[in-house]
């Protein structure tokens, strides 16, 4: 040690074969641990595994695998990653044995101390344990690799840079070879061109960000000057795009004139999400499970227990798409990839996990604690949960500017019946509540009351007509087409003399609420809450069949306000 360098213990252990005296030997341990300065190091061959990956079959002795891992929890102790190598002992048999005996575990104090430490195996030639060397500073000042930048290929002169260092000397005969030698006079002669021509990107971005910021801030004090008006235009169009719809080549023309903007086509990313004039393609979803593949922080797995790799899930990978959740309608197969990588870091500490590995079905893990469950969002719930909120502002709030826009968001009979599942309405006016679909009517709607008689309403009525614009002149009878059956006759008539006695609230507006929230206000927790409540939110029948949709709006109610009473989880057809 040099002079003023604080020392650290290094215990080196060898275990013992029986049981009994495992025991002893762990506990021994703990003794020496009360004893040693908090840097602290103990490696060897320790006769025991930490998990079940740590031998290549199932013959396991799990309760001392048990005893092992708790004294590496209690300790706070950590197994540095053996580089290399899964095993470091096999009995050499035709079919071999192999097992993870010998492990370096370091306190956190130790690691502090050396961030940089790296464990890796050496030849076995001589034992049938694998040698093992570590070294405190493995860091290495690694030359940057070559990255390269899509946006180069729209970029002036990018061609003729490429052809001009795509050459390899003629002496140099080996294809593979040659391969190589382009490769890397193309990224050498990349690399000086775009620093030459175009600079430091990230540099320059913030460098234009603070600039429009200190005009922005200026002109709150005093008016700008042209030269400075025209700077922040410049700087502003750099960072805008222009994606036409419909225009013809004179529209585009005019428009750049004013916002002389990048031109590009859809689909484009706005906000972080993709948008496009049609349908979402797959590859539009394919960044969002890559992002949270990235997320998953597998090189440091072996260092987390499962408690930290389930708080790891619940709290980083599923809160990485919520952004995306509330804004898009996202397709099953995207969140089943999702959930593939959840699931297999939690069990596994990797990317997937098999069946056998997972010690509870992934709808278990999903449910709330209280339920058995280990509380995971259910991502599919909360994408429903999240995306309530626009029908509720749609409902509530009459200064959005698409109050009256047919959201892609209403065409989702899931979503509409959990809505109207979870809304509540008192008559006022009759202005704002739908006279069809709203429950209004106490408990109850026409479309629930007078199930074949709704047959009759076309979907765009029922959608607009609204109670005080049926009730005037008994427009609710005008809305009636087709034929009639003789249930749909006698729900007409229990229909017409239970709206007799109704009377409006002349200058009282409606007044919706939602029920799950005691303030009578929309929130994505209470809603998820309650869709949590149910077993399985699968209601994937038919809009048109006026049958099941009684049936799947009454059960849904059912389901959510029974669990109070019985204690219980229902199960939603």
């Amino acid at each position: 040690m040099g002079a003023g360098v604080e020392p650290w213990c290094l215990t080196v252990v060898y275990g013992p074969q029986l049981d009994a005296d495992k025991m002893e030997f762990l506990a021994e341990l703990r003794a020496v641990h009360a004893c040693v300065p908090p840097a602290w190091m103990i490696a060897g061959d320790f006769n025991l595994i930490l998990e079940m990956a740590d031998k290549n079959n199932t013959n396991i002795n799990r309760r001392n695998m048990g005893r092992f891992r708790r004294f590496v929890d209690e300790l706070l102790l950590k197994d540095i990653y053996l580089h290399g190598r899964r095993y470091t002992w096999s009995n050499e048999r035709s079919t071999p044995t192999m097992e993870k005996l010998d492990q370096v575990l370091v306190t956190v104090d130790w690691e502090e101390r050396f961030p940089f430490c790296f464990l890796q195996p050496l030849s076995s030639g001589i034992s049938d344990h694998c040698p093992l060397l570590l070294s405190t500073n493995a860091a290495t000042n690694a030359k940057r690799r070559f990255h390269f930048e899509a946006w180069w290929l729209k970029l002036p002169g990018y061609i003729d840079v490429v052809s001009s260092a795509w050459t390899c000397p003629s002496t140099i005969s080996d294809p593979f070879t040659q391969l190589d030698v382009k490769l890397k006079n193309t990224a050498r002669a990349l690399q000086s061109w775009s620093h030459r021509n175009v600079g430091q990107i990230k540099h320059q971005l913030l460098v234009a960000e603070t600039i429009v910021l200190w005009l922005d801030t200026a002109q709150e004090h005093r008016q700008l000057l042209q030269e400075e008006v025209a700077l922040g235009r410049e700087l502003k169009c750099k960072k805008s795009l222009i994606a036409p719809i419909a225009c013809s080549e004179e529209q585009l023309q005019r428009v750049r004139h004013i916002l002389p903007a990048t031109v590009s086509e859809f689909p484009v990313l706005y906000l972080g999400l993709p948008l496009t004039v049609g349908h979402l393609r797959k590859s539009d979803f394919q960044p969002l499970v890559d992002k949270v593949t990235a997320a998953i922080p597998t090189w440091r797995a072996p260092l987390m227990n499962r408690a930290g790799r389930l708080t790891t899930v619940r709290v980083t990978l599923s809160s990485i798409c919520t952004h995306t959740l509330i804004s898009l309608k996202i397709p099953d197969w995207v969140l089943k990839e999702i959930d593939k990588r959840r699931k297999g870091f939690l069990w596994e500490g990797k990317l997937q996990a098999k069946g056998g590995n997972c010690l509870v079905a992934w709808t278990t893990a999903c449910r709330p604690t209280i339920f058995g469950g280990l509380g995971i969002p259910d991502l599919r719930l909360a994408s429903f949960a999240l995306r309530l909120r626009w029908l509720w502002m749609q409902k509530t709030d009459a200064n959005r500017p698409w109050k009256h826009m047919q959201l892609d968001f209403g065409k989702d009979p899931i979503l509409q019946q959990m809505f109207q599942a979870s809304i509540e309405i008192q008559l006022g006016d009759g202005n704002l509540a739908l006279f069809w679909n709203d429950k209004w009517y106490g408990d109850s709607s026409p479309c629930i009351m007078a199930l074949d008689l709704c047959t009759l309403i076309k979907p765009a009525i029922r959608k607009k007509r609204t109670v005080a614009q049926a009730l005037s002149e008994k427009q609710w009878i005008a809305d009636i087409a087709g034929f009639a059956t003789v249930p749909a006759l006698t729900q007409y008539v229990n229909l017409w003399h239970a709206l007799s006695g109704l009377h409006l609230a002349t200058g009282i507006e409606d007044k919706v609420s939602w029920r799950w929230n005691p303030s009578g206000d929309y929130t994505a927790r209470s809603a998820y809450k309650k869709g949590d409540t149910v077993e399985d939110f699968k209601i994937m029948m038919p809009v048109h069949c006026a049958n099941r949709i009684q049936k799947r709006r009454n059960t849904f109610s059912r389901s959510v306000s029974s669990l109070g009473k019985s204690g219980k989880r229902s199960s939603l057809l």
